[in-house]
């Protein structure tokens, strides 16, 4: 049970620096600041950091709702 705890807290925290630097790509992302190679480089990152939190959120829904009808919560569709 340690290693499944420390394995969700290391994604977690993982998931938070994904956050952090995404919302500090926002903020290179202004075209008036930068060049307009550091505009479309840190537009990508975003939209990648942005991916990755939906697809992470996805799985992690779908997990729970496997757990919750494999205890019986909820009725299987």
């Amino acid at each position: 049970m340690t290693a499944l705890t420390d394995s969700r807290t290391q994604v977690r925290v993982a998931l938070m620096a994904l956050l952090v630097v995404t919302a500090g790509a926002a903020l290179l992302a202004s075209p008036v600041v930068h060049s307009l190679w550091v505009h479309w480089g840190t537009s990508i990152a975003l939209v990648s950091g942005a991916l990755t939190l939906l697809v992470t959120g996805e799985n992690a829904w779908d997990r729970m709702l496997a757990s919750a009808q494999a205890a019986g919560l909820v009725a299987p569709h």
